[in-house]
């Protein structure tokens, strides 16, 4: 541990670190001890770093951020509940369609805010929506894996893992998996509209 002072390195607007820690533990539904255990220091020195009356050496932040599973930076943004939203894997808002094989998946924490983005997973032979169909504003679709179509009116265009395609939301569309595994795709949608 350093010997700098609770307020050491800290931007303005950011929480105290030791906070932060906290909150990101708990967030996991981990102890003070299990923590430690995983860190490998005491659970007095984890608590004496949430409670701020100790600084974490930068190697002993990283070993706690390890063992958290999430990057040293986070523990320097403004705290979740005020302006980062995070969504965790096992809460997402799930949609699936009447037809077997068609998945989407809310990566957003809502549809309230400027931005959509949503995780669709497609069987062989599946499509996005049962006919061509059209929104607002502009759309981003990535193909994470699988072999896609984008059916326009009038044209399809062939998507592989990586490839991606933007457009208005006005132009008909639809995704289509040609493949034989599941596609699984990303759109990003502003403002929502699904």
């Amino acid at each position: 541990m350093d010997e700098s002072g609770p307020d050491a390195g800290q931007a303005a607007d950011s929480p105290p670190l030791g906070a932060a820690v906290r909150a990101h533990r708990e967030e996991q539904g981990l102890t003070i001890a299990s923590l430690a255990r995983r860190v490998g220091i005491s659970a007095a020195a984890v608590s004496q770093i949430e409670s701020g009356a100790v600084q974490p050496s930068l190697t002993t932040l990283r070993k706690l951020a390890a063992a958290l599973g999430i990057p040293v930076f986070r523990f320097f943004l403004p705290a979740e509940s005020e302006a980062v939203k995070v969504v965790r894997r096992a809460e997402r808002k799930v949609i699936e369609l009447p037809k077997p094989g068609v998945r989407y998946e809310l990566l957003t924490p809502s549809l309230r805010g400027q931005l959509e983005v949503m995780e669709i997973t497609l069987g062989p032979g599946q499509d996005s929506a049962t006919e061509l169909m059209s929104h607002g504003g502009e759309e981003c679709l990535v193909v994470l894996s699988g072999q896609a179509a984008l059916e326009l009116t009038d044209a399809a265009i062939y998507l592989g893992p990586g490839d991606s395609a933007t457009l208005p939301g006005g132009i008909a569309h639809r995704l289509r998996n040609v493949g034989r595994s599941d596609v699984v795709a990303m759109s990003v949608i502003t403002p929502p509209s699904f």
